[in-house]
C-alpha cells in the first residue's frame, strides 16, 4: 500500500510493504530525486514473520504540500522502483554526486533498554539526497530498520534507527561498533 494524502501544508506519505533491506535505499531514494523536504519520520516493522513495515513520511515541496499529480508520480515511481523496473542509484546520479560524502557525520551503536534491539544513532549536517544515503549504507551492510526515530534541528539531522542484522537476526555489541564505523566512512565517502 502506497498513498499520499494532504497534511495541512504538507503531505504524508502512507506506506506498508513487507520490509527489506533495499526498501528504505528505495523510497527514500525516489523522495530525493522529486526533491522532496522530510520533516517527519513514523517507522514501525514487525520483528517476526510477516516482517511488515508500516511508514509514515511528512513531506513538501518547496515548502507545501504536494500537488495531486506529483503524488500520483511519487507513489508510481517508488512502485516501480520496488518492482526492479529501474535503478533508483542511476536516476540519483544525474541529481547528486554519490560519491561525495557527507560532512561531520557521527555514528553510535548501542542496544536500546526499552526496546531490547540494536539500535543505530547518525548524526549529520542536513544536506541533498542525506537520507538515501543514510540508507543506501544501511542496505550495504544488509540491516533492516524496523523503528526509526527522527529529530531535524538548527542544520542537523539525528536518526536513530532499531536495527536487525542478516537474516533478521539480533546484532551482537561487538559487531554493533564496527557496523557503525563502516557506516560512517561509508557516509564520510571513505569506503563505497
Amino acid at each position: 500500500m502506497i498513498e499520499i494524502k494532504p497534511e495541512g501544508s504538507r503531505s504524508a506519505l502512507h506506506f506498508a510493504y513487507r520490509n527489506q533491506s533495499f526498501l528504505l535505499s528505495d523510497i527514500f531514494g525516489v523522495l530525493a530525486a522529486y526533491g522532496l523536504t522530510i520533516h517527519n519520520l513514523s517507522l514501525y516493522g514487525q520483528i517476526y514473520p510477516p516482517m511488515l513495515v508500516f511508514i509514515k513520511l511528512v513531506v513538501s515541496r518547496g515548502g507545501k504540500a504536494l500537488t495531486e499529480k506529483t503524488s500520483d508520480n511519487v507513489c508510481r515511481a517508488i512502485r516501480e522502483a520496488l518492482a526492479g523496473h529501474f535503478e533508483v542509484e542511476e536516476m540519483l546520479a544525474v541529481e547528486f554526486n554519490l560519491d561525495a560524502g557527507l560532512e561531520d557525520v557521527a555514528t553510535e551503536f548501542y542496544v536500546d533498554p526499552v526496546f531490547h534491539l540494536p539500535a543505530l544513532l547518525i548524526e549529520a549536517d542536513n544536506q541533498p539526497g542525506l537520507f538515501y544515503k543514510v540508507m543506501y549504507a544501511i542496505w550495504q551492510e544488509d540491516l533492516l530498520v524496523v523503528n526509526a526515530n527522527l529529530l531535524v534541528w538548527r542544520g542537523r539531522t539525528r536518526l536513530i534507527l532499531y536495527l536487525l542484522g542478516p537474516n533478521e537476526s539480533l546484532i551482537p555489541e561487538y559487531l554493533g561498533q564496527k557496523i557503525a564505523e563502516g557506516i560512517r566512512q561509508r557516509l564520510m565517502g571513505q569506503r563505497f
